[in-house]
C-alpha cells in the first residue's frame, strides 16, 4: 500500500519501494498495512525535518514528500536516501 501519488516523477521510486514492501496488518511495527523497514524514531525524525511536508508511507517506508514528488526516504537502520532532481526547487 502507498500513499504516495503516482506521479511520473515519484515511478522508480514507487517500482524499487513496492519490491521492497511486505503486507502486514497486525504487529509492532506495521506501517500503513504492510511492515515498517526502517526504525521508528527515523519517521518521527522525517516528520521533524520538514513540519509543513507530509510524510505518506510507501510500501513500509516513510517517504518525505512535497507537492506529491518524493524527496526523502527513510530506508534501514539510519539511512535517509535523498531524491536528487536537477535545476528544481522543492518548496511546500
Amino acid at each position: 500500500m502507498t500513499l504516495l501519488p503516482n506521479l511520473p516523477q515519484n515511478t522508480v521510486l514507487r517500482d524499487l519501494l513496492r519490491q521492497q514492501g511486505v503486507p502486514q496488518e497486525r504487529g509492532a511495527y506495521v506501517y500503513e498495512g504492510c511492515e515498517l523497514h526502517t526504525h521508528p524514531d527515523l519517521v518521527e525524525r522525517l516528520e521533524d525535518l520538514a513540519p509543513q511536508w507530509p510524510v505518506p508511507a510507501t510500501f513500509g517506508m516513510p517517504v518525505l514528500a512535497t507537492k506529491g514528488i518524493a524527496a526523502v526516504v527513510g530506508w534501514g537502520k539510519w539511512a535517509c536516501c535523498w531524491c536528487v532532481f536537477p535545476n528544481r526547487r522543492l518548496s511546500p
